[in-house]
């Protein structure tokens, strides 16, 4: 069996794909792709797992000598409108000073784009209490102009000069311990 794990146009990539009831499991690659090879001819019952989503299943006939292809796509978890931000390219543009954002797992990192002129003040807040997340600001061209790496769940904040130009800026949120998919923080853009 192989097939693809997606979120919308998004690819999903560590996903844990398992027969239940099984012993085999297998984890999707950078391109969202899995394959769970040598199974005899049975029924079987698939699962797509992976933080931040809501859990998929498939019953799939396989048969001697037959490739089945077995595509997921994953819902996420409430409580975060902005994800499938995890890269400079995907940054999800924001035109509101105030933004909740979850952090889903250790390797999950949220970027959003601001079109901005003049001063900019980057307020990260309300960050669950068992995590430690950081904030960095980058320019047009990815280059670092900004960060703030307080200690424990204390509040983290940026402060850039005057803009000017307009340029679109990314903000990057990620966590240097701790992740709660439950608890938003919350980025105060002044």
């Amino acid at each position: 069996m192989e097939g693809y794990v997606k979120s919308g146009d998004y690819i999903i990539q560590g996903a844990t794909i398992s027969i239940v009831m099984g012993e085999r499991s297998t984890l999707t690659d950078s391109e969202g792709f899995y394959i769970i090879d040598e199974l005899n001819p049975a029924n079987y019952l698939l699962k797509a797992d992976k933080q931040g989503y809501h859990k998929s299943f498939k019953d799939m006939c396989l048969f001697f000598g037959k490739v089945i292809r077995a595509d997921f796509e994953l819902l996420p978890l409430p409580g975060d409108m902005y994800e499938y931000n995890d890269t400079f390219l995907s940054a999800s543009a924001v035109f509101s000073s105030v933004i909740l954002g979850t952090i889903h797992n250790l390797n999950d990192v949220d970027y959003y784009k601001r079109s901005q002129l003049g001063i900019l003040r980057i307020y990260l807040i309300q960050i669950p209490s068992t995590c430690n997340y950081d904030i960095e600001l980058y320019d047009s061209e990815y280059n670092k102009i900004g960060e703030s790496h307080e200690i424990d769940n204390n509040d983290e904040y940026i402060e850039t000069g005057d803009i000017n130009p307009r340029q679109d800026l990314y903000i990057k949120i990620y966590s240097r311990m701790g992740s709660n998919s439950i608890s938003n923080y919350k980025i105060v853009l002044q």
